[in-house]
């Protein structure tokens, strides 16, 4: 398995949601969570559950942390 923020970045985008506004949802500056979506660093498993969490009750769907940030190669 590998990861990636590819799947991230195309559901806040859907949902209209600015990174200020998503890292502001998880507790995190910007700053690193620019850093995290541009996988110049990595985010860690609760804040990956916390978007997971986000993005579902925004969606009206159950999307979890491996649909979004780990991929098959």
């Amino acid at each position: 398995m590998a990861y990636s923020t590819k799947k991230l970045k195309q559901y806040r985008k859907i949902l209209k949601m600015n990174q200020k506004e998503m890292a502001t949802a998880i507790g995190i500056s910007l700053t690193s969570y620019s850093l995290k979506e541009q996988e110049k660093r990595l985010f860690d498993i609760n804040e990956m559950q916390n978007i997971a969490k986000i993005i579902s009750e925004k969606m009206g769907k159950v999307i979890t942390f491996t649909k979004l940030f780990l991929i098959d190669k």
